[in-house]
């Protein structure tokens, strides 16, 4: 980012759960911690697999309508695919079918950041 390392210090400082802004800080500019991003990934498989029992009943979250279920989780769906995480769900078609009927809606498109605001390497 372009903030010199006192901002970043007094973005932590104001967080209003320090700890976790300690966190942050050391995430966002340490190593990797594979242990801890496997962590995420499992706990991130069980949402996905908790969201997939009413898929392999109903079109939708809620039921047979799109709603605001949908309009939630569409932010999660993109950053897990710009994560590369499409693993999490490849076995499961229910989630998968639904995650294209979400990207496929225009209001998807326009909500989406455009391409220079992506992450490197994760576009």
């Amino acid at each position: 980012s372009g903030l010199s390392r006192e901002q970043v210090e007094a973005m932590v400082a104001a967080h209003p759960n320090p700890e976790r802004g300690r966190h942050f800080v050391d995430w966002a500019t340490g190593p990797i911690d594979q242990t801890v991003v496997d962590d995420a990934r499992g706990k991130l498989r069980k949402v996905i697999e908790r969201i997939s029992k009413p898929l392999r009943e109903n079109a939708w979250l809620a039921g047979d309508s799109y709603s605001l279920a949908e309009v939630a989780y569409a932010p999660f769906i993109e950053r897990m695919e710009r994560l590369k995480f499409q693993d999490l769900w490849s076995d499961l078609p229910a989630v998968q079918d639904w995650m294209e009927r979400i990207k496929a809606r225009p209001a998807f498109a326009k909500a989406m950041p455009p391409p220079e605001f992506l992450m490197e390497g994760l576009a």
